[in-house]
């Protein structure tokens, strides 16, 4: 068998272009349409071949662009650069005192599409996706909406239960109440693929366009404030989790199809009495996951504010 001696040299794309045809007033103008020198500005690195930026925010049912092809070989190489870089970090910053399991458990809060769809929606930049799916308008615009006021019912509660002494999400009245009538729902809203996707080939793009250079995606990473610190100082649990470890009795019934939703209804034991919670969901995985998260956050809000959003 021949041995390679000395490894090849990978020489990387010199831009983003499939079309030598284009002119350049298309080009200016897809530039304007796709918002350039917002993204750059937003991200703090200004790309010296903005065809990658360009391939980076284009979804594969864009038919304005016809400069580039659509985002998936460069989120492809982003996932691999982001799960290096952030593997790298958590290793060390860990100073050996994690196991692998944690480790794992770290890496899978931080590289992961509801991560990075919440990064580029906290960014502003959902706007600048060229795609021409009606389904995909709707379903950024339900999660936009989703997250926002998840994020100001969460600081309520944040502030609401760090003033006080001890965990009482609710008085003993309201936990009486809570089913007496149709029991608490919660919908878990979908997080589009898209975003995450987009975040990794604007990751990919940036390595690509810095000559590989790991130092400047980093700091563009953590221009999006990922919180790596808090995540590993206090990791986010899976909520399905959180319910087995500190509730019991507990059983998940059968799913039920409502208006193109499914629900499932959750059962618990909490202090001798018997509680009901129903989840919302695209599948019965997501309406799981809705109906943990109701009981979380009706039961013990201190266990909620852990679960992975």
């Amino acid at each position: 068998m021949e041995m390679i001696e000395h490894p090849q040299e990978f020489t990387p794309p010199r831009d983003a272009f499939v079309n030598s045809r284009i002119t350049d007033d298309s080009l200016d103008k897809l530039y304007r349409t796709v918002g350039i020198r917002e993204i750059e500005e937003k991200i703090g690195y200004k790309f010296k071949e903005k065809s990658f930026l360009l391939q980076a925010f284009t979804h594969s049912s864009d038919s304005e662009n016809t400069a580039t092809e659509s985002y998936e070989q460069l989120e492809y190489l982003g996932d691999g650069v982001l799960d290096y870089i952030v593997t790298c970090y958590i290793f060390t910053k860990g100073e050996g005192k994690l196991d692998p399991g944690e480790l794992t458990e770290i890496r899978s809060a931080l590289v992961c599409n509801n991560m990075f769809a919440g990064l580029l929606v906290d960014k502003g930049l959902h706007g600048n996706i060229l795609y021409s799916a009606p389904a995909i308008r709707a379903k950024i615009a339900e999660y936009v909406s989703y997250r926002k006021m998840s994020s100001e019912l969460q600081e309520r509660e944040s502030r609401r239960v760090n003033g006080q002494a001890r965990c009482t999400i609710k008085s003993k009245d309201g936990l009486m109440l809570l089913n007496e009538t149709e029991p608490p729902t919660m919908e878990e809203v979908e997080v589009p693929k898209v975003l995450g996707d987009v975040f990794e080939a604007l990751i990919g793009a940036v390595y690509l366009d810095s000559g590989h250079d790991l130092h400047t995606v980093w700091k563009v990473y953590q221009g999006f404030n990922p919180e790596i610190d808090a995540i590993m100082a206090d990791p986010p649990r899976n909520p399905k989790k959180l319910l087995h470890e500190h509730f019991q009795n507990i059983e998940f019934g059968k799913a039920e199809v409502r208006d193109h939703n499914v629900r499932i209804q959750v059962t618990l034991s909490y202090k001798g009495k018997t509680y009901r919670f129903a989840g919302l969901g695209n599948n019965r995985k997501q309406a799981e996951i809705a109906a943990s998260k109701c009981a979380l956050k009706n039961l013990n809000k201190r266990m909620y504010q852990k679960i992975i959003q």
